[in-house]
C-alpha cells in the first residue's frame, strides 16, 4: 500500500475521489514517461488553483502521481492530468477521502457512549421543558392575579 501523509496516514487509494487544490505552484503534465518524470509539461498552476478530482493514481520508480480529471476539458484539449505528489504542494479535501465500512465499524461509539448521550440529552430536554413550565405558570399566574 502506498501511505502517504496528507495530513494523517492515508492509503492513496483513498485518495481517489478527491478534489485536489494546489498548495504552492504545481506543474501539471500530459502523461508520466517510463522513467517516473512527468512528461511534456501543460502548464504551472498557481498557489490555490483548483487543480481537480483525483480519477485514480500511479505508482511509478516509487513516486506517487496523481491522474486528475480535468475541470476544464477544453482547456490543454484533454480530459485528464498528472500531478507529481508533493505533500507540501497539494491539499487534499479530507471531507472527500474515501473511509471503508470497516474503519465506520470501528470507530463507532459503544453501547455505553450511546446510551450515556441520549441519557444527558433527554435529561437536558426534561430540565429545559420543566423551566420553561415553570416560566410559563409564573406569567399565567401575575396575569390572573393583575
Amino acid at each position: 500500500m502506498n501511505y502517504l501523509s496528507v495530513p494523517n496516514e492515508y492509503d492513496a487509494s483513498q485518495i481517489v475521489g478527491s478534489r485536489l487544490t494546489a498548495e504552492q505552484d504545481t506543474s501539471i503534465f500530459s502523461f508520466i514517461n517510463e522513467t517516473g518524470t512527468g512528461g511534456n509539461l501543460l502548464a504551472v498552476l498557481t498557489k490555490g488553483s483548483y487543480l481537480g478530482v483525483v480519477y485514480s493514481y500511479l505508482v511509478k520508480n516509487g513516486q506517487i502521481w496523481w491522474m486528475i480529471k480535468n475541470p476544464s476539458p477544453n482547456t490543454y484539449n484533454r480530459e485528464f492530468y498528472y500531478v507529481k505528489h508533493d505533500q507540501s504542494n497539494l491539499d487534499v479535501n479530507e471531507e472527500d477521502i474515501y473511509v471503508s465500512p470497516e474503519e465506520i465499524e470501528a470507530n463507532k461509539p459503544t453501547l455505553t457512549e450511546t446510551i450515556v448521550s441520549t441519557v444527558l440529552k433527554v435529561a437536558t430536554i426534561g430540565v429545559v421543558a420543566y423551566g420553561v413550565t415553570k416560566l410559563v405558570t409564573s406569567v399565567a399566574v401575575a396575569k390572573i392575579n393583575k
